[in-house]
């Protein structure tokens, strides 16, 4: 059976998704209003007592859990660095108590390899995060290596693209179309970081859940690291004017300073894991927010 670690904009969406198709699954989080509902298991990862419930009868764990964004990188090095590895340590080292043999890491496309040396970004491209949160996110694809070939734990490394789609809040200066979205929904500027010409890729939700159901379905995977995009890459302003043209509206932007914590231009090869998998996005950006942003859909 999955568990899926996390409850948040990927963990929900990917629960919706499983079941759908009726497979087994259930959900580890540590907010108490998610335990409600059926699949749901209470678990905080700094707490060990907590760990042998969520994971009984479990055997592929889907990792979404990470405790900070890329904006909190200025005050985040202690969580990042220090005590979110030390948690994952602690989890990883109980897992031969139980019955998981495979883990997906979700980890991020574009914190991990900091400013491109050339573009498209490939799985070889040196990793040089510049954020905390992307440093955080390296040592724990290093410490997933380390133990998982240690325990016996079958390992997969997914780097995504910037993903968007229903469910993704924002309470967090995270998720550039879901704060476009609301700027639209509410008739409320939107805040550019820096001239607006940043270039990155945006992976559908819908795309993003085939492609884990790809990597499930396959128990011989040939590496460990695989980037997951679309394929395709936007500016903003670009991204805003598609957004303007289904809409039918117009919406205010203005301008603040770039962010240090943000690259600016990222875009993911994909090669490897359409060859590896064959799976191919099914969602242009353009058809990705149409489905978003249709009139019922309670974003």
């Amino acid at each position: 059976m999955i568990l899926l670690l996390g409850y948040g904009f990927l963990g929900k969406s990917l629960a919706g998704f499983f079941k759908q198709r009726s497979m087994p699954f259930s959900v580890a989080d540590r907010n108490v209003h998610h335990l409600s509902e059926e699949h749901h298991v209470y678990f905080d990862l700094n707490d060990s007592d907590t760990y042998a419930a969520a994971l009984a009868g479990i055997d592929t764990v889907i990792h979404l859990i990470h405790p900070t964004v890329p904006a909190d990188s200025d005050f985040s090095e202690s969580v990042d660095l220090v005590h979110n590895l030390a948690a994952n340590k602690r989890f990883l080292d109980y897992l031969p108590q139980t019955g998981v043999k495979r883990i997906l890491y979700i980890s991020s496309g574009g914190a991990i390899y900091g400013t491109p040396n050339y573009l498209p970004v490939d799985e070889l491209h040196p990793c040089n995060p510049v954020s905390n949160y992307g440093k955080g996110k390296l040592l724990l694809e290093k410490l997933y290596q380390e133990k998982c070939m240690q325990y016996g734990i079958q390992l997969t490394i997914i780097r995504p693209s910037n993903i968007y789609g229903q469910f993704q809040k924002t309470d967090k200066p995270q998720g550039v179309i879901a704060h476009l979205a609301e700027a639209f929904r509410e008739n409320k500027p939107f805040v550019f970081w820096g001239d607006g010409t940043q270039q990155k890729d945006y992976l559908y939700i819908h795309d993003f859940a085939t492609a884990i159901l790809a990597v499930l379905s396959n128990n011989e995977t040939a590496s460990i690291h695989y980037n997951v995009s679309a394929g395709t890459s936007y500016t903003l302003p670009e991204i805003i004017s598609i957004m303007e043209s289904i809409l039918h509206q117009k919406v205010q932007t203005s301008y603040a300073a770039a962010k240090r914590f943000d690259v600016k231009t990222v875009i993911l090869s994909n090669e490897k894991f359409v060859h590896e998998f064959k799976w191919t996005a099914q969602y242009s950006l353009e058809e990705g927010l149409k489905d978003l942003l249709k009139p019922d859909r309670d974003l």
